[in-house]
C-alpha cells in the first residue's frame, strides 16, 4: 500500500471505521457465519487490520515517504523534459518558418 502511493495513515481511518460497522452489525445481531468462527474467515477482521497497520506505522511510513521521494522526482524529471522537448519544438519551428523567409515573432 505505501509503495503504491497510498498514505498508511489514512487505512487506519479506514479499519477504524470497517470495525466500526462491523460493530454495529454484531449489535444489531447481523453476523456471518465466518464472523462467529474464526476457522472460517477467509480475511483478518478490520480490528486485526488496523492493530497489524498500527504495529507497522513506522515501517510503512518510511516506505512510502521513499517512495514519495521518487515519485515527486519523477514528476520534476518528466516535467523538465517536456519542458525541453516544447522548447526544441519551438526552436525547429522557428527554423522553418524564418528558412521560408517568414519572420516569426
Amino acid at each position: 500500500m505505501a509503495t503504491a502511493g497510498y498514505d498508511p495513515r489514512a487505512a487506519q481511518d479506514l479499519w477504524e471505521l470497517m470495525s466500526a460497522v462491523e460493530a454495529d452489525n454484531a449489535a444489531k445481531g447481523e453476523t456471518t457465519m465466518e464472523n462467529r468462527f474464526a476457522m472460517l474467515r477467509t480475511h483478518p477482521t478490520s480490528d486485526e487490520r488496523h492493530q497489524a497497520l498500527e504495529k507497522d506505522m513506522e515501517n510503512a511510513l518510511g516506505k512510502w515517504k521513499e517512495h514519495m521521494k521518487l515519485y515527486w522526482a519523477g514528476v520534476k524529471a518528466k516535467e523538465a523534459k517536456e519542458k525541453l522537448e516544447q522548447e526544441e519544438a519551438k526552436t525547429q519551428v522557428k527554423g522553418e518558418v524564418l528558412g521560408e523567409g517568414v519572420a516569426v515573432t
